[in-house]
């Protein structure tokens, strides 16, 4: 056997027969040894997410993976979820960073899961790093726009447990200076409202909010509460309170864009930043007020830049060790695509110079990304021998199982007699049993959810993950008998 094949991608057992196959392998540490960006072809379907969970054990985290669109986003979040429960690598931890509404399309709710999945992802970055990586995915926008960096997040990020020494008066008021929103009702993340001794705050990046409870200056309690019924539920040893947004306002600013408006802290009783568009509307065009008050953490920076100041890009500052682009291609041409309506978009809103607009929102990235971590250029089609640098991945698309059962046998038997083979099936327990009355034997069923079958030459090993045919088929109601009640 070659040396380099020698060296197995996981040591944990490998249902998929993917990640401990020799083809793989190889091709990781080609890409270690690579000088500057490797680039890695033909990984259709499913084999993508998993060489990129493969990569995860090769290559120095945090990782960043960029792909072409929110869709491509949240199935590639899911299906690398489902691989670190499968291979058990539940120390890792999985971010996603999308990029913000430019268009205004979004309701209400939507844009505040993109801020939460955002802030998430920063304070992955941002904070103690977990013992199993973290991974954060991207869209072109999202990697390329402007937030918040570390200094400034860590400055503005609170942690109490029970027995810390805080006035709640301090606490409160320091959130707002984060850009919660003080509500009577805490009913999604980033408000929080102080009621005597009590501080009911939701964290920008939890599930679910906190109720801080403090005798005299000092935190004496803390539990989670139900935000629909308000009740407090088990007590929790610590919370962390990160930014609730991505524009941060100074202490003290010596640029104020008006006279007589007090940014001090002490006299914050909402966020300075909806102060900010609350006193200013008649500084600016009503409509650039709106947008701003529709989504604080998109805009704000770019109609009061001497306010806010820089603004910081987790990439370029060199926070990602390894940079993956998910089919390099499409991430460049959806960019361009957006980018071009973007301008567009500006223009009929008559911002004063639509690309000023976006040079304030958004960093450019330089071709070669080897100088900010080791990139990784996957691509779902060969690259061909027009490139000889490239490494092309023995992998094939197989199409879904059909639905009839007798073709099924003879393709998996087929499948079997060459090699390894495993279905990915939400109907794990039908197919059993069908494997087992056909006595068909050396299959590894998984259950999950995932699209993309795929045939990897070397070893062989096939995967499939359509099982269609095996989902419960509800049984047809009987006709009722309409009866004559004189009869």
């Amino acid at each position: 056997m070659n040396r380099d094949a020698e060296t197995t991608v996981n040591a944990r057992p490998d249902p998929l027969g993917f990640l401990d196959n020799e083809a793989v392998a190889r091709t990781l540490n080609t890409a270690q040894a690579t000088l500057g960006m490797a680039r890695i072809g033909s990984l259709p379907g499913f084999s993508m997410p998993l060489f990129i969970f493969a990569a995860m054990s090769r290559f120095p985290a945090p990782f960043l993976v960029i792909v072409r669109d929110d869709e491509t986003l949240n199935r590639l979040e899911f299906e690398l979820g489902f691989l670190c429960d499968l291979y058990g690598a539940n120390s890792a931890r999985i971010a996603a960073m999308p990029d913000y509404d430019v268009f205004e399309m979004d309701a209400p709710l939507a844009v505040e899961d993109r801020r939460r999945r955002r802030l998430n992802a920063l304070e992955i970055l941002y904070g103690e790093q977990p013992s199993g990586g973290a991974i954060v995915i991207a869209t072109p926008g999202g990697a390329r726009r402007k937030t918040l960096d570390r200094q400034t997040w860590r400055a503005h990020t609170q942690t109490l447990a029970p027995g810390a020494k805080a006035r709640p008066e301090d606490v409160m008021a320091a959130l707002l200076r984060a850009g919660y929103e003080r509500s009577r009702s805490i009913d999604r993340p980033g408000r929080a409202v102080l009621r005597g001794g009590v501080l009911d705050a939701w964290p920008a990046h939890a599930d679910a909010p906190a109720r801080i409870e403090f005798y005299g200056n000092s935190v004496e309690e803390i539990r989670r509460f139900d935000p629909e019924t308000q009740r407090s539920q088990q007590k929790i040893e610590s919370v962390l309170l990160t930014p609730a947004s991505e524009v941060i306002f100074p202490h003290q600013t010596a640029n104020a864009p008006a006279p007589g408006v007090d940014y001090s802290p002490a006299a914050a009783e909402e966020s300075p930043l909806h102060a900010l568009v609350r006193q200013h509307e008649n500084l600016v065009r009503k409509d650039h007020a709106e947008l701003i008050r529709r989504n604080l953490y998109f805009d704000a920076g770019v109609l009061y830049p001497t306010i806010f100041g820089s603004r910081a890009n987790p990439l370029l500052d060199g926070l990602f060790s390894t940079i993956i682009f998910a089919d390099a291609r499409q991430c460049t041409e959806a960019w361009d695509k957006e980018l071009e309506n973007m301008t567009a978009w500006a223009g009929r809103r008559k911002f004063p110079d639509p690309q000023e607009l976006f040079y304030n929102i958004y960093e450019e990235i330089p071709e070669d990304t080897s100088t900010l971590g080791k990139t990784l250029l996957l691509n779902s089609m060969p690259y061909g021998d027009g490139d000889a640098d490239a490494l092309d991945m023995p992998v094939r698309m197989l199409p879904p199982l059909p639905l009839d059962l007798g073709e099924i046998s003879r393709i998996l038997q087929r499948e079997t007699a060459q090699g390894r083979v495993a279905i990915i099936s939400r109907y794990k327990k039908r197919l059993l049993g069908f494997l087992d009355d056909e006595g068909i034997h050396g299959v590894s069923v998984v259950e999950g959810a995932v699209r993309g079958g795929f045939r990897l030459d070397t070893g062989p090993c096939s995967v499939f993950t359509d099982a269609e045919m095996f989902q419960a088929r509800p049984e047809k109601k009987k006709a009722a008998v309409r009866r004559d009640p004189d009869r």
